[in-house]
């Protein structure tokens, strides 16, 4: 058993995304990802709380990891500094060759209310864990906290960027862009908003 066992994990989470693939989330049972994986419900229970933990198990590992990355960017580096390195080294060392497997859970998330929710609060665990390694470097609540969600909302629409990509697109290059993007909008504001201040003056 110890033997058929091995890389059950793997396989359980192949057989549901295949499943969720082909029927839907809802209309998926655990004894069928069971006997696809070729495990017992038990075996199945021992990886995966539920189904949903299918989909969303590693977002504990991910919540550390971005708390991770944030510690061990270079003294002295600015937040945006902090954010373009921690996306780069996410994309590499996270999640490295698993476009296929990210665009196909993407689309089962969108599928179903639950999932949509999940989704969302595995975001703000990870946002929380981010802001406390932000304050950790010294930076302020305020600023903390706009830089986890600002973190999280780039690397959330850069997967969407890379998942709607060729296969072999650079996660990386997306990331980077996605976030120079989101810190470009407000650039943009920001001066907009000096241009009519000083109009105003001027008029006055």
């Amino acid at each position: 058993m110890s033997r058929w066992e091995s890389g059950a994990s793997e396989r359980i989470a192949r057989a549901a995304i295949e499943l969720f693939a082909e029927r839907g989330f809802e209309q998926t049972t655990v004894a069928q990802i069971a006997e696809r994986a070729g495990v017992t419900r038990r075996t199945y229970f021992r990886h995966f709380a539920d189904k949903r933990d299918v989909v969303f198990g590693d977002h504990d590992r991910l919540a550390d990891t971005v708390a991770a990355v944030v510690a061990v960017a270079p003294a002295g580096s600015s937040v945006m500094q902090v954010l373009r390195e921690g996306l780069r080294v996410l994309a590499d060392e996270v999640f490295a060759g698993q476009q296929q497997r990210l665009r196909s859970l993407r689309a089962i998330i969108r599928s179903d209310a639950s999932l949509r929710e999940r989704d969302e609060h595995k975001n703000a665990i990870i946002a929380e864990s981010g802001e406390r390694a932000f304050r950790e470097r010294g930076f302020g609540e305020t600023e903390s906290r706009l830089a986890a969600g600002l973190g999280v909302l780039a690397l959330s629409v850069a997967i969407d960027r890379w998942t709607e990509s060729p296969d072999g697109a650079d996660l990386g290059a997306i990331a980077i862009d996605t976030v120079d993007s989101i810190a470009g909008l407000a650039l943009d504001d920001r001066e907009s908003l000096a241009w009519k201040r000083g109009g105003a003056r001027t008029r006055s």
